[in-house]
């Protein structure tokens, strides 16, 4: 299996995950790309929600 985020074979240690929202298995190869992906993720989950939420303050 390859890492999610750099790529890399995973052959020794397989890090599998999955998310509470996302009904799929993320593979990462080390605990730093786990690290990378969530960083990345919460940082796309933030600002859906602020753009989220600012949409529904405008007034028309």
């Amino acid at each position: 299996m390859r890492c999610m985020v750099c790529g890399r074979l995973v052959k020794d240690e397989l890090h599998v995950y999955k998310t509470c929202c996302v009904n799929k298995l993320y593979v990462f190869c080390s605990e730093s790309c786990r690290k990378k992906w969530a960083g990345s993720w919460l940082r796309i989950q933030m600002t859906t929600q602020q753009t989220s939420k600012t949409a529904k303050q405008v007034n028309y």
